[in-house]
């Protein structure tokens, strides 16, 4: 029994010396990298391996390109791949745990013959309170912001660059969660030199919650980039030309520069050309008709820059500014002929002309904290000033059986301060906390001066208007279930207006006003692939200056409008419910109701003609949309999108000489088809349409709407050159409305729509900056100390 348990006692000895032994051949280390494209950004999805191990030990890297593997003592040799990149191996010496530098991956000029591969991360995440687009899964269809955003649920883009939320109208465009203070073709160009590959992710807020200022009822879009890793240089040079009947150019160009913890940008964009624009007026009233043709001739001189920067201070602190100007000079030449017929006979004609100059400048600063702790708890801090100035000067001159003649200036400027502190506070896994407080203070001086009218009872005009808005807001985040989210906010704002006038018998007022603005989200997910979502908000629309300015303006000799300083806000209160199949159906159902809301109402004298246009309350309109989003990708030569809207309009008043009540179905049907002649996407075609119907309101009728447009793309070198060509209102109907007026007047202003082609070319350039790694003498020594 002793000789067993002696051999035993052996055999353990001599085992756990092998098993020791065993253990000190194959001790492991950590090995860590990150793997990046030639422009610094993180490569997913990359499959990183060990090709000189029996046993096959790799890693596939994650979002921001990082990976981790656990190897032995001793050289070895990495091998990275990942579709459409060269194949790259690194070889190193690990005898302890090692940070390799960046491996950075060059693009392969191999095309794809038969497979494509799809990743797993979502197109489209629709959060509770937004729809969030992954711009990365889309890089390869899409060359810059515009081309991304027509991917978005909720957002339309005409070829035109123009950019509206569905059932919305206007948006708000937010890059990286900062107003751009930017709109129309100024916004549709910025958008334009945002390459897609610079783009994280697109966020769609339909419906903003409490964060957001209650203002307007726009639809907010916020941008987010992708931050670079590695130190690069590079930007983008890019050229639009339109040719209708007039001829416009914009030429751009936008850099970028990071070194270590410093990020710097900037961008320009120059405008030439001039446009033009015809339309046709036509006043009737009592037993008159009034009709005015008009060409409209505007300058495109204006010069657009923005410098800023961003300097991360340590990991979780980073500090931020920027600088951005406007230069513009739109100079109008307007020629109008008027023919006058009373009793269907013809009466008359004069001719005028009306030659204004136009200097407008923008100046605006931002400057911005962010801070992030371990506890996942954040405080953005921001201050932003903008700066408004406009100079404009007219010579109006009218000839013809009633010739008339003034000269106006108008000196304006506007000044705006908004800051605002956020902070985001995690309560638990399921709970989450927002809250804030922000400030707007709008100061706005116009002075205007009529010249050789002496028949003017008031020529000079000097009005002050302050408008300062404090906010402060919470947002509660709920994860009652897996399948259920819900968010609660509510938004408290004080709004302080002072009107002076400085000049004439004008005199002074004020308002003082409290508001509260609740916002309920709600997201179910019953199954896969489903997706419920519910909303409700409500907004306030305020008047601006125009609007409550008492003094006369005159557009001509029979047109003026004046401004109401009793002018009271609007107020709207809006609901959505939505439903989503896999990300490329979605179906909603939504309600808005707009009380005391503000209308322009023009009146005529029947005796001399003139036509006086005055701000008012009393309108309340319901509108019910039924709408729908469709996408289809059968294959990779083909995407098509289809937006089908169906909403009833009613519009209610309560002003004297107006129909009490208004009421019609109307229909929005936008489409696009997008045909790619290769698999790499490269070469592609897009037609699209919309045809809208007639909306009636109490006081105004617009037309019916329909455009088809179409365009072409090239991309090449490597996604570096873009050429595009497009031709809009190849076939298209005229726009504009008829408005019916106490007095028994009918104004109808029709625009007609004709040809406009645009020839555009983008080239980007760059690439990550190489530093020569400094290799001491002594690193050996100094590793293993």
């Amino acid at each position: 029994m002793r000789r067993k348990m002696y051999l035993f006692t052996i055999f353990h000895i001599f085992l756990l010396i092998a098993v020791r032994g065993f253990a000190q051949d194959s001790v492991h280390y950590t090995l860590r990298g990150q793997v990046l494209d030639g422009n610094g950004y993180p490569v997913e999805f990359a499959t990183v391996s060990l090709t000189d191990t029996l046993q096959r030990v790799g890693a596939i890297t994650a979002a921001d390109g990082a990976f981790s593997l656990q190897v032995a003592e001793g050289q070895h040799t990495l091998q990275v791949r990942c579709i459409g990149f060269e194949e790259q191996e690194v070889t190193m010496e690990v005898n302890a745990d090692t940070e390799l530098p960046k491996i950075i991956l060059k693009p392969s000029n191999t095309e794809l013959d038969a497979a494509i591969v799809q990743a797993k991360r979502p197109v489209v995440t629709r959060a509770v309170d937004r729809v969030i687009l992954d711009a990365r899964s889309l890089s390869r269809a899409s060359t810059n912001a515009l081309d991304l955003l027509k991917h978005a649920p909720g957002v339309l883009v005409d070829m035109q660059g123009n950019v509206s939320a569905v059932g919305k109208g206007k948006v708000i465009v937010l890059v990286n969660g900062r107003e751009q203070h930017m709109e129309g073709a100024e916004l549709a160009n910025y958008l334009r030199n945002l390459r897609a590959a610079d783009v994280a992710t697109i966020e769609v807020m339909t419906t903003p919650p409490a964060k957001y200022a209650a203002e307007g009822d726009a639809g907010i879009i916020n941008i987010v980039e992708r931050k670079r890793l590695t130190d690069y240089f590079g930007g983008t040079v890019s050229d639009n030309h339109y040719s209708s009947i007039g001829q416009t150019n914009d030429a751009a160009l936008s850099l970028k520069y990071k070194r270590d913890a410093l990020s710097l940008y900037a961008n320009a964009t120059l405008g030439l050309g001039t446009r033009i624009t015809d339309y046709t007026t036509l006043r009737t009233f009592a037993d008159q008709a009034w009709r005015t043709e008009t060409r409209q001739r505007n300058n495109n001189y204006y010069l657009n820059a923005k410098v800023g920067g961003d300097y991360s201070i340590t990991q979780s602190l980073e500090l931020g500014a920027y600088y951005a100007f406007l230069d513009f000079t739109p100079h109008e030449d307007i020629t109008q002929n008027t023919g006058i017929a009373i009793g269907g006979a013809p009466y008359g004609e004069y001719t005028a002309h009306n030659d204004a100059r136009y200097t407008v400048r923008r100046h605006n600063a931002n400057l911005h904290l962010t801070k992030e702790f371990e506890g996942g708890q954040e405080v953005e801090l921001e201050a932003d000033y903008v700066w408004n100035s406009i100079r404009h000067s007219a010579d109006y001159q009218a000839k013809g059986i009633r010739p008339y003649r003034f000269r106006n200036g108008l000196d304006r400027g506007a000044g705006i301060l908004s800051t605002r502190l956020d902070f985001t506070l995690p309560i638990s896994k399921r709970m989450r906390l927002e809250l804030g407080a922000s400030y707007v203070n709008a100061q706005t001086d116009n002075k205007t001066d009529y010249r050789d009218r002496p028949d003017l009872p008031d020529q000079h005009d000097h009005f002050r208007y302050t408008e300062g808005v404090a906010g402060a807001y919470a947002d509660l985040m709920l994860r009652l279930h897996p399948k259920f989210t819900a968010k609660l906010g509510l938004r408290d704002e004080v709004t302080h207006t002072l009107g002076q006038q400085k000049s004439g018998n004008g005199k002074d007022f004020r308002h003082l006003r409290n508001n509260l603005f609740p916002t309920l989200f709600a997201r179910y997910t019953p199954a896969e692939n489903h997706v419920l979502s519910l909303s409700a908000s409500t907004r306030i629309r305020r008047p601006s200056f125009f609007a409550v300015n008492p003094f006369l303006f005159y557009q001509s000799q029979y047109q003026y409008w004046v401004g109401n300083p009793e002018l009271q806000p609007a107020y709207a209160v809006n609901g959505q419910l939505s439903y989503t199949f896999r990300n490329n159906l979605n179906v909603g159902f939504s309600y808005r109701i707009t009380t005391n809301g503000m209308e322009q109402i023009s009146t005529t004298d029947h005796a001399t003609g003139i036509t006086r246009a005055e701000w008012l309350n009393g309108t309340t309109t319901q509108l019910y949309i039924l709408q729908g989003r469709y996408t289809w990708t059968p294959a990779f030569w083909f995407e098509g999108m289809l937006y089908p809207s169906l909403y009833y309009l009613t519009s209610r008043t309560k002003l004297p000489g107006l129909p009490s009540w208004a009421a019609k179905w109307n229909y929005l049907v936008y489409g696009s088809a997008t045909f790619y002649f290769n698999r790499e996407q490269t070469i592609s075609l897009e037609v699209n349409a919309q045809e809208a119907s007639a909306e009636r309101y109490v006081n105004e009728t617009t037309f019916r709407r329909f455009y088809l447009g179409a365009g072409a793309k090239w991309v090449t070198l490597k996604g570096k050159l873009i050429l595009g060509v497009k031709a809009y209102n190849i076939i298209a109907t005229n726009t504009g409305s008829r408005e019916e007026t106490p007095g028994s007047q009918v104004i109808e202003n029709t625009y007609p729509k004709p040809l406009l082609l645009n020839f555009s070319v983008s080239y980007s350039f760059g690439g990550a900056i190489k530093t020569r790694e400094y290799r001491s003498m002594n690193r050996e020594t100094v590793g293993r100390i």
